[in-house]
């Protein structure tokens, strides 16, 4: 999720799904140490063990395991201190996502006290890590913390056999949320005018959308075409198309005719177009 961060100064690889189990144990033995661990509070999210290999590991932690680990010996005056003074520069964060961000901070003051590497500053709901492996090479893992049912159905993920990922289902349902003037966040979950629902199901039901079909990007895009207008589902996927141009992935393969056909009048940004792209010939003979 979070990129390579580290890859300048360590050897950081991807990691097979059987090597997934070694590096997670440690990595949970870590945090119990730290503080006890539930089930229920921690998830693997994203593509991380359903494909047979992935570039890193995005692990979803639940904002009352933060809030459980901060209350313990002392940590609470750190958590008050970074609240004070992520406070002082905030501009549009809110008291909850400064204190997710507190509690953040104080989880890297205690992962490094472990000698884990780490990315020092923390942002809203995202610590960014180096795990060695049985091999000696480093993965990358991400911790993404909050509402834990939130981050499982925003980074939901399953495998197709096109060039679809599951961020193109994300994205797509972000677009259609703008389109009705709501932002939607992996994080912060659904937000207008200052009311945010984290709840997965209360978001499809804001959106009108079938909590059902909101998982498979076929589905969702069969159901946001059967809601709107021809000229209205234009207008959605000029955002998507925007948002995807912003990413380091590819246009749907069912939505690149179509891409073409609005590229000669929006002109999107392309430089994170994947060489391996369909597109890319498309581009040459449009220059």
């Amino acid at each position: 999720m979070g990129g390579n961060h580290f890859k300048k100064d360590y050897k950081v690889e991807s990691i097979k799904k059987e090597e997934l189990e070694y590096v997670l144990d440690n990595f949970k033995n870590i945090l119990n140490d730290i503080c006890e661990l539930e089930e229920n509070e921690y998830s693997l999210l994203g593509s991380t063990g359903k494909k047979d290999i992935s570039g890193d590991i995005d692990f979803g932690l639940s904002r009352n395991w933060l809030f459980k680990m901060s209350m313990q010996n002392d940590r609470s005056l750190k958590v008050m201190e970074y609240f004070n003074k992520f406070s002082k520069r905030a501009r549009t964060a809110t008291e909850q996502d400064l204190l997710l961000r507190a509690y953040n901070q104080v989880l890297i003051d205690e992962l490094q006290k472990r000698n884990v590497i780490v990315d020092d500053k923390a942002g809203i709901g995202q610590v960014f890590t180096l795990q060695k492996k049985e091999n000696g090479n480093y993965v990358q893992l991400d911790i993404l913390s909050g509402d834990l049912e939130l981050l499982k159905f925003m980074y939901y993920s399953k495998n197709y056999d096109s060039n679809l990922k599951g961020l193109h289902r994300t994205q797509l349902l972000i677009a259609y949320a703008k389109f009705l003037g709501y932002t939607l966040s992996h994080i912060k979950g659904l937000i207008k005018n200052k009311k945010r629902i984290t709840n997965p199901k209360e978001i499809c039901k804001t959106l009108n959308l079938n909590y059902d079909k909101c998982f498979d990007f076929y589905d969702l895009s069969y159901e946001i075409q059967n809601k709107v207008s021809v000229e209205e589902l234009l207008d959605i996927l000029d955002i998507y198309f925007n948002i995807l141009s912003h990413t380091k992935t590819d246009i749907p393969e069912v939505y690149q005719d179509l891409w073409k056909n609005m590229y000669n009048i929006k002109h999107y940004k392309t430089e994170f177009l994947p060489k391996n792209s369909k597109l890319q010939e498309f581009l040459k003979e449009n220059k």
